[in-house]
């Protein structure tokens, strides 16, 4: 579902700064791989990497929190839906 259409993507650093990419046109699903590691603290999953082509440098959100990445903006919501949804 993120690659279709040009979705906008809440990112966390490190520091627990959240910013959004793409908000004024989108981001793009630009590639992508399948991981398995043998160990079991090894990644067995999905990574995605995400192209966005903005006029201004990604916003800072005020104010998340882990349930709602968008907390600290006004004119975001958040939409989760279950795996059967789709």
């Amino acid at each position: 579902m993120l690659a279709y259409g040009r979705p906008h993507v809440a990112v966390e650093d490190y520091n627990g700064n959240v910013f959004v990419m793409g908000l004024e046109h989108g981001a793009e699903v630009t590639g992508g791989t399948i991981v398995t590691g043998a160990a079991m603290a090894d990644l067995s999953g999905y990574t995605l990497s995400f192209s966005a082509q903005e006029v201004k440098p990604a916003n800072f959100v005020d104010s998340p929190t882990a349930s709602d990445p968008y907390a600290g903006m006004s004119s975001a919501t958040v939409t989760v839906t279950s795996g059967s949804d789709f």
